[in-house]
């Protein structure tokens, strides 16, 4: 491949674009990286790593590095792996940036599983893995997404570490696993995640999740604690009790002492919520809704049948809960879907939304989890999210940000439009417009003027300089010689 002479100023429109494109890559990067990285050599290769996720082919750290950075090629592993940088401010400046550009109403929280092997893998162990339906060696990744009708894409993310590993001290050591990291649930983890998104400002979002964190109590009441409102998936065996059945008393007094506020006894014993849809089964309506964000034009039309009945939840812990404050378990709205033609109801969420909320809204939140999906799909498929085949830690929780960076600038480049004619050209204008797309013209861009100087580039170029060994190959090494 010859190499580009860039040497003198753009004279041409593709030029001047690739410019601006890495300049702005450049300038993200130096906004997401700030409160994380002190040095200018460090924000350089951060730079080339997230061009790197941009890329075509492999998105190891040995591939990305000789594309990037030519000769120094290792750089990038010891920046990944080795530096000890903390990747939770570059996290807060993702949230930030992100929240203002898709202009989000909801926060995600989900886990995906990879299948992995290797005794030394961080957190690598045999765990349910969502993505198989079953319990396989994998690693597990717990994170939080916000959503817009503009985009969406992921905010934070941690590692689950099962007990077998924070139990290890030999494992952890080796893995350079941080001390002060203990086994955690994926339900307390998703409960700290939204936590600290609280903690931002981010508290207006509306929670999502699936039956996993669903039928947590703990983690609803940790939403309702903080008056985050939320949408959960719960399953068909939660217990309810109707909003108009709800009449609780004290017992009579006995012998045996005061009558204490966690005695309260309930008229009716309560239902679950299948039960409580097949006797609602005349109110059910159809509701359209359509899922933004999709990749194909007119893809994300359904319909269905719905029904929201006011309900208290009643699972035994969490009405405990309530009455050892002396107070009413929130009143909450069970919106079901039971689709034309099935015996049954398919889904159930308990929602905590305002009681005027149209039954609309209400199914446009519930079906809004699904987004996930999609980032998911593009963090694997664009960025090479369960690409990364380093063993450490801090290697892993490295290359997650920069995949959420990366994610990021794609999102920015969708939204600021600066492909959009281009692409229309190209394909005409009723194409679709995904992160897909955009990338295909952002890697087109990225490597039309070189990589990333170690220096940090010139103001000319965006930070970008040309390399002899750019897109020439790996280096003649194999994986297991730089590990």
């Amino acid at each position: 491949m010859t190499k580009p002479n860039v040497s003198h100023p753009p004279n041409t429109a593709a030029d001047a674009d690739a410019v601006a494109a890495q300049e702005r890559l450049v300038a993200l990067c130096g906004e997401v990286f700030a409160g994380s990285l002190g040095r200018r050599d460090q924000h350089a290769k951060a730079a080339a790593y997230v061009k790197g996720l941009l890329g075509e082919g492999r998105k190891s750290m040995e591939q990305i590095g000789w594309e990037t950075l030519g000769e120094q090629w290792q750089g990038i592993q010891n920046f990944i792996s080795d530096c000890e940088w903390d990747a939770n401010p570059a996290w807060d400046a993702i949230s930030a940036r992100l929240a203002a550009t898709i202009e989000p109403d909801v926060i995600v929280i989900d886990e995906e599983g990879d299948p992995k092997s290797g005794y030394d893998s961080v957190g690598v162990a045999r765990q349910r893995c969502g993505r198989l339906g079953k319990v396989e060696s994998c690693q597990v990744v717990v994170s939080v997404h916000m959503s817009g009708l503009r985009g969406s894409g992921m905010v934070g993310s941690q590692l689950l570490m099962p007990e077998e590993w924070t139990c290890d001290p030999a494992r952890r050591a080796k893995a350079r696993v941080p001390a002060a990291l203990v086994h955690e649930t994926p339900v307390q983890i998703a409960t700290r995640l939204l936590a600290h998104q609280r903690s931002l400002g981010y508290g207006y979002l509306v929670a999502l999740g699936d039956i996993a964190y669903g039928r947590s109590s703990d983690l609803r009441m940790s939403l309702e604690a903080d008056a985050q409102p939320y949408v959960m998936q719960v399953q068909s065996d939660t217990r309810v009790r109707p909003a108009n059945e709800h009449v609780r008393h004290l017992p009579p007094q006995t012998s045996k002492g005061a009558r204490r506020v966690s005695d309260w006894e309930y008229a009716r014993a309560p239902v679950s919520v299948r039960k409580l849809a097949r006797r609602h089964r005349a109110e059910f309506e159809d509701v359209n809704w359509e899922n933004p964000d999709v990749t194909t034009p007119h893809a994300g039309k359904h319909t269905s049948r719905f029904a929201a009945i006011p309900v208290r939840p009643a699972m035994e812990q969490y009405e405990d809960a309530y009455a050892k404050q002396g107070v009413d378990t929130p009143l909450n709205t069970l919106l079901i879907e039971w689709p034309n033609g099935n015996k049954d109801a398919v889904r159930y969420w308990l929602c905590s939304m305002p009681p005027d909320t149209t039954l609309g809204r209400l199914v446009e939140l519930a079906k809004r989890r699904y987004r996930v999906e999609q980032d998911y799909h593009e963090l694997k498929g664009e960025m090479g999210l369960d690409k990364f085949q380093g063993r450490l830690y801090n290697g892993f929780a490295h290359h997650v940000v920069g995949c959420a960076a990366a994610q990021l600038f794609l999102a920015l480049e969708r939204v600021s439009r600066h492909w959009r004619e281009a692409w229309r050209e190209y394909v005409g204008p009723r194409c679709s417009y995904s992160i897909a797309t955009v990338r295909r013209f952002v890697h087109k861009a990225l490597t039309t003027l070189g990589t990333p100087s170690a220096g940090g580039g010139s103001a000319t170029n965006g930070g970008f300089a040309t390399s002899a060994h750019s897109r020439a190959g790996p280096p003649p090494h194999s994986a297991a010689q730089i590990a």
